[in-house]
């Protein structure tokens, strides 16, 4: 069976210092009304590498960093989810280094690192989007 890398993903990124630092949470859903910054954890696609055993899975996943409202209205909201952002390719790229997951990260890619507001909030608040590739087996 393959992993449910959204929650994988989700606890290695709540049990980081330098994300918790930033005073973030972690979520699999929308937190419009957080006062501080949160990251959305979707997954997005899973592929299997090789012959369909299911033994190496690719999974895509999108992260929204989001400032936080009391961030976006002070107007430094572009530069907190810029810093969680990049906080969180950081720690995500620790992965294949990471001893301790119910699965082995052999690969982490980025393919993706934009900054776009989420203007379905009101008001608007500052995001980065993070589209990233974990290639990982049992």
């Amino acid at each position: 069976m393959i992993p449910d890398m959204e929650k994988i993903v989700g606890d290695y990124l709540r049990a980081d210092d330098d994300v918790t630092a930033l005073g973030a949470k972690v979520t699999g859903r929308r937190l419009g009304t957080s006062t501080v910054p949160w990251v959305l954890v979707t997954q997005l696609d899973v592929r299997d590498v090789g012959h369909g055993l299911e033994h190496f899975t690719d999974h895509l996943l999108q992260l929204d960093c989001y400032a936080g409202k009391t961030a976006t209205q002070n107007e430094d909201g572009a530069a907190v989810a810029t810093d969680l952002g990049r906080t969180c390719r950081a720690v995500l790229h620790a992965m294949t280094r990471a001893a301790d997951l119910d699965v082995t990260v052999a690969a982490v890619t980025f393919v993706g690192m934009a900054r776009i507001p989420d203007t379905d909030l009101e008001p608007a608040m500052e995001r980065v989007i993070l589209s990233v590739e974990l290639r990982v087996h049992p």
